[in-house]
This record gives C-alpha cells, sequence and structure tokens, in this order.
C-alpha cells in the first residue's frame, strides 16, 4: 500500500501537470462541404480549456496561407477585428452558446458561404502562458453549370469520346468508364487527354480518347462519364451506348445519368439474345 503522506504530494503534482497544459483546443468543428451559396449560414467552433495562469488570451482565425487572421478577439480587452475578405460574410453578432466571457466570441458564424471562402480553417488560441492550434478543412463546392458527354464519329475505323463541365469549383474528377455488354464490370478508359482552364474562381475541364473500333467487341458498349468533386459527396453521371458501326456524326448523351428509353430497350433485348 503507498503510504498516506505521499498521496497529497501525488495530487498536488497531478494539479501542477494539469495547470500547465494551459490552453487546450479540445474540438474544432466545421462543415467539411457545403454548396456554394446555399445555406443561410455555417458555425465554424473552436471549443478550448484554459487556467487561471492563461492572461491576456487572443482568438484568432486564419484561412489557407495567408498569414493575416482572418478574424480576432480579444476577451480581456472585448476588442474584435474581422479582415476585408471575410467581413462582409461574418456575423459578427453571433455568440456560442453555452459561453463566458473568455468564449463567447470564439466561434465564425458565416452568411450564405461561396466558393471564395473554401479552404483551410485553423484556429489559433493565445495567451501569455501557453498557445495550441487546430486545423480543417471545408470546402464551398460549385457544381458545374455544364456537363456534357458526345462522341463524334471520326471515321469508319475510330470514335472520338469527349466528356466537358464548366463553371465547376474546385477542380474536379472526371473519369471514363467503358461497360462491355454482357459484361457487368465497368472497366477504366485508360490513355485520356485532359484540358484545364480556370476562369473566374471555376474551372472548365475535358477528357477525351479516340477509340479504334477494333478495340471495342461487337456488341453494344456502355460508355460512361463520372465526375466528382474531391473532398465532398458530390458526384454525376452521363451514359451513352454505343453501336459498332454507328454512321458518323456526333452524339450527345441525355441529361441526367440514365441512358434513353430506346436504348435501354435495345441494351435489354441484346442482353437477352445473348443470354
Amino acid at each position: 500500500m503507498m503510504p498516506t503522506h505521499i498521496i497529497p504530494i501525488l495530487a498536488a503534482a497531478a494539479i501542477m501537470v494539469v495547470a500547465a497544459k494551459g490552453v487546450q483546443i479540445t474540438r474544432l468543428s466545421m462543415p467539411r462541404w457545403v454548396q456554394n451559396g446555399t445555406e443561410d449560414s455555417v458555425v465554424l467552433d473552436c471549443e478550448y480549456n484554459y487556467s487561471e495562469d492563461d492572461k491576456r488570451l487572443v482568438v484568432k482565425w486564419f484561412l489557407n496561407d495567408d498569414p493575416e487572421p482572418i478574424y480576432q478577439w480579444i476577451p480581456e480587452l472585448n476588442q474584435r477585428y474581422a479582415s476585408e475578405r471575410v467581413k462582409s460574410k461574418l456575423n459578427m453578432d453571433y455568440t456560442v452558446s453555452p459561453s463566458s466571457q473568455h468564449t463567447r466570441y470564439r466561434a465564425l458564424n458565416l452568411m450564405k458561404p461561396t466558393t471564395e471562402l473554401s479552404g483551410r480553417y485553423s484556429c489559433h488560441v493565445v495567451s501569455m502562458a501557453s498557445q495550441d492550434a487546430e486545423d480543417q478543412v471545408m470546402v464551398v463546392y460549385a457544381p458545374p453549370r455544364s456537363f456534357d458527354f458526345n462522341y463524334t464519329k471520326m471515321s469508319s475505323e475510330a470514335v472520338n469520346f469527349t466528356c466537358e463541365a464548366d463553371g465547376v469549383f474546385p477542380m474536379p474528377k472526371i473519369t471514363l468508364l467503358q461497360v462491355d455488354v454482357p459484361e457487368r464490370e465497368p472497366n477504366l478508359v485508360s490513355g485520356v487527354k485532359t484540358v484545364t482552364t480556370s476562369q473566374r474562381g471555376a474551372y472548365y475541364v475535358q477528357v477525351s480518347r479516340e477509340i479504334r473500333e477494333w478495340e471495342l467487341s461487337e456488341q453494344p458498349t456502355v460508355f460512361e462519364c463520372v465526375l466528382s468533386i474531391p473532398g465532398t459527396d458530390y458526384e454525376n453521371q452521363r451514359k451513352i451506348l454505343y453501336w459498332p458501326g454507328s454512321i458518323s456524326g456526333t452524339w450527345r448523351a441525355r441529361e441526367g445519368s440514365w441512358l434513353p428509353v430506346l436504348e435501354i430497350v435495345l441494351l435489354l433485348i441484346v442482353n437477352l439474345l445473348l443470354s
């Protein structure tokens, strides 16, 4: 058994260790993603513990690699600052609940966040005795204004498939897939050419691949273009049913992820014949 005279000493040491920790961020919370201009507001909160030794507490928020804080609060002086970057979007009346004199204005309440507010947010809590910092990414994404998938018969032996998206943010991932009837598993189309441009905070991306007729089976082939936005759950598809020996010209996928009704019926008939 531990001698009783040692217990108070250990307890005092434990208290000193806790106190020595000083400022400590316990939770940083924010949406992982939000669609451009669709939410009335979002809250980015930075919860922290502090001790009596933490005098002159300062809470700072930074966005991406900008060395200037987008927001700063000094509780003891009752001073708050918002940079021009977020001033028009920041609700300065927002307070956390429950709160105290040293936590009331720690959070950011962003009104109708748009793509320029997408990025890595870091919360820094600093005092005369200690400091702590945590960061997290919030993606403010914009779905493509246009999303098209088409093929052009270049000659009797070659066909070019092109998928393009415009007005999307951030940079999307576009994948071409191929399903040979009657197979069910899609195969990644390799050797694609990608063209990317950016303008006014949005991206245009084009992915294309020229395929020779001899690369395809004699049966119809489903080609699918899949667009996803990294860091979000956004995904959209376009599908084309290509028949070997199709006539020359340019053919587009219909709006939405489903095949045209006639093509679905023809595909079912082909499956029945092959089964």
